[in-house]
């Protein structure tokens, strides 16, 4: 950088003016179970705090008690190097009582210089705040499902967007601005630039926000700090700024949700069939999303699916919500996913199965299934669904397969397996258009499944067909 001090002098005074003028930042009523503490006279010192000992310290009047987190991405750490870095069984003891800044890796270094910059005493980081190594995991389990409420309650996250893991930091950069100063009508002096950011390259399509547990950190953030290569960057609910201070407008669509600061309230208000297309983006995008385990999952994504079905009111399972059943259902494998990236655990019948899929958009003039013949089971992988049978057509197996019906092909279809030409396959209507007058000319949108064992089916593909070509009488079963 060439001028700290003007630097984390424009980053303070991002957080003051949301501060004053946003609905971005409110008291914390949640803290994490521990946090480091980065506020002692030694510049040196630091300490890992326990709850108790903050609640203590705010019941007695010790002042603001706001605390920063960090997202950033672990990299490929060694056993040693988790060992050395990590908070672990071995050696909470003695980071209680308190440990140096030189015993943390450059990412993390950064993080507590930033949060010292700004101000602030406190800083959240996973592998520090949350026990690892140890065996049974269960302080990791218990603190995953508390996720939701660190970010979404942190007074501001820290994005290391430019660092690829531990080791590399993110504050040390050549600064690219290019910028001129003049002076406006009353004759302050502002600076004009002359490079143009680029968002998208640097935070959405950056290395970072390409890691799954990433997502839900972003989303439910309420303000975020991007350190990326080139610029830093200010997001919260008005919108983004960059450092050579150009300013991006809260966009419409896609990314008003995304900024929103109490996400998912205003999803809320955008009705149904908008809050469905921007749940099929969300999930699209999480789903390419990479993971060091996959049985992270769902885990890595579970804070922002309980925080959205505690709002909905509606039940979720594995990806999934009740009350946007139909449109959740309607995915095909991506090109990009046909050769691997197969999550086993997961359902047949879930986005959650596959590393790229692709929505079908859900036409406003549908009509949803309704709940008797399509809903969850009491079983934790199932749904309860009623299959039928195609009538008045041929289905020709080849590496995939086709409907034809008087010498056409019927619909639009999807596969993401060979179909065995030995089982029989049968169909599930999630939707119906409505707008034709008659019901054999209406159109289904339907998933396509083979019976793989007694009273179980697995889903095959999705396709659109007109009902003159599915059976009216249907038997019910469950859908694995």
């Amino acid at each position: 950088m060439t001028d700290w001090p003007l630097y984390f002098e424009l980053l303070s005074q991002w957080l003051v003016e949301c501060d004053q003028d946003h609905e971005c930042h409110q008291k914390a009523e949640f803290y994490p179970t521990r946090l480091i503490f980065v506020g002692d006279s030694d510049p040196n010192k630091l300490r890992l705090v326990e709850q108790a000992s903050l609640l203590l310290a705010l019941v007695k009047g010790a002042g603001q008690m706001d605390y920063l987190a960090l997202s950033h991405c672990w990299g490929r750490p060694t056993t040693d190097e988790k060992k050395r870095y990590c908070t672990t069984p071995e050696n909470i003891r003695k980071r209680r009582k308190g440990f140096t800044f030189e015993d943390l890796p450059k990412t993390f270094q950064d993080a507590v210089q930033v949060t010292r910059k700004l101000g602030k005493r406190f800083l959240w980081i996973d592998s520090l705040c949350i026990i690892q190594e140890e065996e049974g995991k269960s302080d990791w389990k218990r603190e995953s499902k508390l996720m939701e409420q660190v970010f979404s309650s942190a007074y501001c996250t820290i994005a290391a967007t430019s660092a690829v893991s531990w080791k590399e930091g993110f504050l040390e950069r050549k600064s690219t601005i290019q910028s001129v100063q003049v002076q406006d009508v009353s004759g302050n002096r502002i600076h004009v630039c002359n490079n143009v950011d680029n968002f998208n390259d640097d935070v959405e399509d950056g290395n970072l926000n390409k890691r799954g547990w990433v997502l839900q950190e972003r989303v439910l953030s309420r303000r975020i700090i991007h350190f990326t290569k080139r610029h830093t960057y200010w997001e919260c609910g008005e919108g983004v700024r960059c450092e050579n201070f150009t300013r991006m407008a809260t966009p419409p669509g896609k990314q008003y949700f995304l900024l929103d600061p109490k996400f998912p309230d205003r999803l809320t208000r955008s009705g149904y069939y908008r809050t469905v297309q921007f749940l099929q983006y969300l999930f699209q995008q999480y789903a390419r999303c990479g993971l060091s385990l996959s049985l992270d999952r769902e885990i890595a994504i579970s804070g922002l699916m309980e925080r959205m079905k505690r709002v909905f009111q509606t039940e979720q399972k594995h990806g999934v919500f009740a009350r946007y059943l139909a449109g959740l259902l309607l995915w095909r494998r991506s090109e990009e996913s046909t050769t691997g990236g197969v999550f086993e655990d997961q359902p047949s019948w879930s986005w959650m199965r596959y590393t790229a899929i692709e929505f079908e958009r859900v036409p406003h003039d549908i009509l949803v299934a309704d709940d008797a013949t399509l809903r969850f089971s009491a079983e934790e992988k199932a749904l309860v669904v009623k299959f039928r049978s195609f009538q008045n057509c041929t289905v020709e197996h080849g590496t995939g397969a086709v409907l034809i019906a008087e010498s056409r092909i019927m619909g639009t279809w999807w596969f993401e397996t060979t179909l065995d030409p030995k089982l029989k396959q049968n169909v599930v209507v999630v939707g119906v258009e409505v707008q034709k007058r008659r019901d054999l000319d209406k159109t289904c949108w339907v998933l396509v499944t083979q019976k793989s064992s007694e009273d179980q089916y697995r889903r095959v593909g999705i396709g659109k067909i007109e009902a003159r070509y599915i059976s009216e009488e249907g038997h019910e079963g469950r859908l694995l």
